[in-house]
């Protein structure tokens, strides 16, 4: 594991990881840099910091690695940077914001960059003010194709973003915040494939056993994949839906009344059984299902999305990167301390 001693080994929640041969880079959560590891876990430098000035970050939100140089995206500040991996800043772009020209107010969308390859090809997709959103004028946004700068070139496709935002209007004023059972589609995006990947895990509850629906689609506009997984549909118990209301309700009022904290909230018929997707370094999508008591499962479908493998790894392990058989990722101990661990999948045989 990276962890060691010293305060560069100590962490907070981990939100991204990326990896080269030589390095590992780390991002955190409320920390405005990226702490680089070499491959043997040993702390070398940090780039970047809190502030606006070249090579610093007000909210860091992505990164990702081309060849040797790192990708970054600045939701603050609204800029892309470059930077050489001894941190030094090789490019900045300004990203479009809401209502300039290149992005008027009417469209409701600034783009996002996600990933990039290393052909330029970028994808990402539209985003908007939480403003916008609380009044609830926006109820999809778009796969966008995009140049490095951010400025979009292309629609892939659109998705709903229905039920992922807890949002509770009245004459008082308006709480938002992520729904507690969500279920709403993921999306997963790709650099070297220049793809998304839009993964459906809304079930109806009208069936014993239900799909997860996968569609891939490409920078061409073409839909490289799809593919059904199958489920049992497992209702939600009252019990916790109750303990849920109860805990809105103590939260939330008297600011607001019961009837309106109950229209925001959603409880689908049945909990989803996937509850994040990671798109590996490698072109394989890794769909996490719930914790079992002892473990976690992963489906691991590969880049062509014509076969699938199950992983299973510790309950405490989250996995943040994955290359291959290499994998990296977040482990908390005991004491709910984290620490980032490097795997190796190995393929076992089965037993006859």
């Amino acid at each position: 594991g990276a962890a060691e001693s010293g305060p560069e080994d100590e962490f907070s929640t981990v939100t991204q990881v990326a990896a080269s041969r030589q390095f590992l880079y780390v991002g955190q959560e409320n920390m405005q840099g990226i702490r680089v590891y070499s491959s043997d876990g040993r702390y070398r430098k940090t780039i970047g910091r809190n502030g606006g000035g070249p090579g610093e970050f007000r909210e860091l939100q992505y990164f990702s690695l081309l060849g040797d140089t790192l990708w970054t995206i600045d939701a603050g500040l609204r800029r892309t940077t470059l930077f050489s991996d001894t941190g030094r800043v090789l490019a900045t772009s300004i990203l479009d914001q809401l209502g300039t020209r290149r992005s008027p107010a009417s469209s409701r969308f600034y783009s996002m960059p996600v990933s990039v390859a290393p052909n330029g090809r970028v994808v990402g997709h539209g985003a908007t003010s939480g403003q916008i959103l609380a009044r609830g004028e926006v109820t999809a946004y778009p796969i966008r194709s995009l140049t490095r700068g951010g400025v979009a070139t292309d629609t892939l496709a659109w998705y709903s973003i229905a039920n992922a935002d807890f949002i509770v209007r009245s004459k008082r004023g308006t709480s938002y915040m992520p729904q507690p059972f969500p279920d709403h589609l993921l999306v997963a995006y790709f650099g070297a494939e220049g793809r998304a990947c839009v993964i459906d895990r809304a079930f109806s509850g009208r069936s014993p056993s239900e799909l997860v629906n996968v569609s891939c689609v490409s920078t061409a506009k073409d839909t490289v994949w799809r593919a059904g997984l199958r489920f049992p549909a497992r209702p939600i118990p009252a019990r916790v839906v109750d303990s849920v209301r109860t805990r809105l309700n103590r939260a939330l009022r008297p600011r607001f009344i019961q009837a309106e904290i109950d229209r925001a909230l959603h409880v689908p018929r049945s909990e989803t059984p996937i509850v994040d997707a990671l798109a590996g370094a490698d072109g394989t999508l890794w769909l996490r299902q719930r914790e079992s008591r002892d473990s976690s499962t992963y489906w691991v479908i590969r880049a062509d999305g014509r076969g699938r493998k199950t992983i299973r790894v510790p309950k405490e392990l989250r996995i943040l990167w994955a290359n291959g058989p290499d994998v990296w990722g977040e482990e908390k101990d005991s004491d709910d301390v984290p620490r980032l661990s490097r795997y190796r999948v190995v393929d076992r045989p089965i037993r006859k």
